[in-house]
């Protein structure tokens, strides 16, 4: 291909005019199906006179080209063509010398696609080892460090593939680690930036392994840079990454190598001499942090997981272990209140995320800390919190006790100091951490809890201060399985009932996640009724706020409980409904193919929309001018989300239609003119979603029936649903064969004497 015109696609592709960029991009697809268009997008990257925005646009069109291409037998060939063998090894030969000598704003994405290629032809590609390998011993900085970055690439690539794993990460070890270790013990005395990023590179590579690399760090230029300066700089990243190869090393010696006989006496050996050890390093890590040292938010959050152990499995915790305990026991009360307590306090930190950006404060509240890229130091000290007294209960429940009582009752002596409102927050947060073990019935004050909200929680309700309304309403979801009496049941009422129009967002968002809880009480649900219109309304409003599942399920238990309350606002509502749902996927459609993370909460969110607009179409089954007037506005967004292909959301959005056939017993006009999508969809689909679309086909055939005898085509298009429901498919799940039946059925019953053949294989 003619670089010249590839380089000028690109260059109309960032065009600000609409049209010039249309055409760019329908040219760059077009050009996809050339073997030799990739060949092409290298020589561009690698030309340092080029515009650089250019050089970067063609790299995540290469990543994205090897992501959809590169594996001919998963992918689609008519929306993706495969790859070509010129390109293919074009790609071989020149990657790793690529990701070597690249900016690393081109060479990061080069070596995302190089994972991709790695998953696929790790076994055929003979050579990438040894290249790698080769490089690795250079003395040049950007040689090894490329390097490098390939051999992660690898590690990355069977992450999660089993066997295919130890397969990989055999031939590393027994290849490069006699090469790595004595790099990483070199670096480690270095006190340079370079020095920093190539060992991040190896610790990573050795915690896909599971091996460690420690140093103690010198402060004093580090303390200079600004906080955030602070967490990126390239040491503490190695020792977040020295942290966590510890943890990993300490969980498959704990698994006992998954029944591995050879592995049997290395793990007893681990646990009984080096694990203690260990400890004791990170014990000494904490205590810096309690005399005032700084430490990195993510390394503080794995010292507190490494201890803790964030694993499920109940019996392998390593305070459970009876040589760490013994070493941890006389410093769990210090650890609890001078390491975790100041971290669950509310900080200045959080204050400023609160005021600047509360929709990320709430986010990062509810956030998994487990995940690598989620730094959340204090959920990590909660969680250390928990397992020390979940698994040595007796042993430290009655000092974690004393310990919150001494810090409420100052605040009660003295509500007005600021720094006893931050530590009552602190003190709260201990508590509801351990909600579950203070209703336990061993638990010394499970009778105790609801005067503890009485005198403690419920009076924040109206605090002056914003974060300690928010937690009361958020213990009341800590302690859903505490019953509470009348008299609590009326406070808590009127408390969520003015707090759910509280003008900060997030004392809002937790007094709404109550709602799921207290519709449960009798009385509660009895006095919502004349409220139940403004409370979804006010919901409707913060989810266009929030991207949150909790309040969307909130709208949906609303909708389910107070049918008759709802009917006259239904449509509004549905309207109102509507919109936000549009906004969300309009937020959807702006993060990349890749962000499947970052589309998981409005995902959710968007679900639960649909959930809701689908109970209340139900409640106004008996009005049908307004069943007429709600599909008139929501059948173009099934539509829209069919056309879309967003295929999460098919379960949500396929009730729609049926809930409308069924309540209307019969299928509308709008309705017909929406199925030639639905069919489309159906025969083009990757994977057919037979149970999620089965009830809107069986609403069309039932109640559509006199329309389908007099359209042949129709019927054949039914006809040939069933055919590809019940014939062999990739496409549909073996257990989906029996949808296919159910339709058959429907048919023959409907539509017997119209059917002149059906011919389906069951074999």
């Amino acid at each position: 291909m003619d670089p010249a015109s590839v380089f000028a696609l690109f260059q109309a592709s960032l065009s600000p005019d609409h049209a010039t960029r249309q055409h760019a991009e329908e040219g760059l697809k077009a050009a996809s199906a050339h073997d030799g268009l990739l060949a092409v997008l290298m020589k561009i990257m690698a030309s340092a006179d080029l515009n650089e925005d250019i050089r970067k646009s063609a790299a995540v069109f290469f990543k994205n080209r090897i992501k959809y291409g590169w594996d001919i037998e998963v992918n689609d060939s008519a929306k993706h063509p495969p790859i070509g063998q010129h390109d293919r090894q074009f790609i071989r030969d020149h990657i790793v010398q690529a990701i070597i000598e690249l900016p690393p704003g081109i060479s990061g994405i080069l070596s995302a696609a190089l994972q991709n290629i790695l998953e696929h032809d790790f076994e055929k590609w003979t050579t990438f080892l040894p290249e790698v390998f080769a490089k690795l011993q250079s003395n040049d900085f950007s040689t090894m460090h490329g390097s490098l970055v390939c051999l992660h690439s690898l590690m990355k690539a069977f992450r999660y593939k089993g066997e295919q794993q130890k397969v990989v990460v055999d031939a590393v070890v027994n290849q490069f680690f006699s090469v790595l270790q004595p790099l990483g013990l070199k670096l480690v005395v270095a006190d340079t930036p370079d020095a920093a990023s190539m060992l991040r590179l190896i610790v990573k590579v050795y915690a896909s392994a599971v091996t460690v690399v420690q140093k103690n760090l010198a402060l004093d230029d580090i303390l200079k840079l600004d906080p955030e300066a602070r967490e990126r700089h390239q040491w503490w990243k190695v020792k977040k990454w020295a942290f966590r190869a510890l943890h990993l090393l300490l969980l498959r010696c704990q698994k006992k190598g998954r029944g591995k006989v050879e592995y049997e006496v290395f793990s007893s050996n681990f646990l009984e001499h080096f694990a203690p050890n260990i400890l004791s390093a990170v014990l000494g890590e904490m205590e810096k942090c309690i005399q005032g040292v700084w430490a990195a938010r993510h390394v503080r959050q794995q010292m507190s997981i490494f201890v803790a152990d964030n694993k499920t499995n109940d019996n392998v915790r390593s305070v459970k272990f009876l040589s760490t305990w013994a070493l941890l026991k006389p410093h769990a009360q210090v650890l609890i209140q001078q390491f975790v307590f100041p971290q669950l306090c509310f900080s200045p930190e959080d204050e400023e995320r609160w005021s600047s950006d509360p929709v990320e404060y709430v986010q990062r509240e509810i956030d998994d800390f487990g995940e690598e890229d989620k730094v959340n130091p204090g959920a990590a000290a909660q969680y250390l919190l928990h397992k020390i007294v979940s698994q040595r209960f007796n042993q430290t429940i009655a000092g974690v006790l004393q310990f919150a009582h001494g810090i409420l009752m100052a605040y009660k002596t003295n509500p007005n100091d600021p720094a006893n409102v931050r530590h009552k927050h602190g003190a709260i947060k201990m508590v509801a951490t351990l909600s579950g073990l203070l209703l336990d019935k061993k638990s010394p004050v499970a009778n105790q809890m609801e005067q503890f909200f009485v005198d403690h929680v419920f009076p924040e309700f109206r605090s002056p201060h914003s974060f300690l309304r928010a937690q009361a309403f958020e213990m009341l979801g800590h302690f859903d399985e505490l019953r509470f009496g009348k008299e609590s049941q009326e406070i808590i009422f009127h408390g969520v009932l003015g707090a759910i129009q509280d003008p900060e967002l997030p004392v809002r968002v937790y007094a709404a996640q109550t709602i799921p809880l207290i519709v449960e009480y009798e009385s509660i649900s009895e006095a919502l009724k004349p409220h139940v219109a403004s409370i979804m309304k006010l919901l409707l409003e913060l989810t266009r706020e929030i991207d949150m599942d909790n309040l969307t399920s909130g709208m949906e238990l609303l909708a389910l409980n107070y049918p008759d309350e709802l009917a006259p606002f239904a449509v509004d509502l549905s309207r109102q409904m509507v919109e936000s749902f549009m906004a969300i996927m309009s937020e959807i459609a702006s993060l990349g193919d890749d962000d499947i993370e970052k589309k998981f909460n409005p995902l959710q969110a968007a679900a639960g929309i649909l959930k809701t607009i689908a109970t209340l179409i139900e409640s106004i089954e008996k009005l049908p001018a307004a069943l007429v007037e709600m599909e008139s506005f929501l059948l173009p967004v099934v539509n829209f989300i069919v056309q879309s292909e967003v295929a999460e959301l098919y379960e949500e959005v396929f009730q729609i239609p049926a809930t409308f056939i069924y309540l209307c017993k019969t299928v509308s006009v709008g309705m017909w003119q929406l199925w030639p999508v639905i069919y489309k969809l159906a025969k083009e689909t990757d994977y057919l979603q037979v149970e999620e679309m089965f009830a809107t086909f069986d609403g069309f055939i039932e109640y559509g029936k006199d329309v389908v005898m007099q359209n042949p085509e129709l019927l054949n298009q039914f006809i040939d649903i069933v055919r590809m429901v019940l014939e062999p498919s990739s496409r549909v799940e073996d257990d989906d064969a029996v949808y296919g039946c159910y339709l058959a059925e429907t048919l023959l019953f409907h539509l017997g004497p119209y059917v002149q053949q059906v011919s389906i294989r069951t074999d």
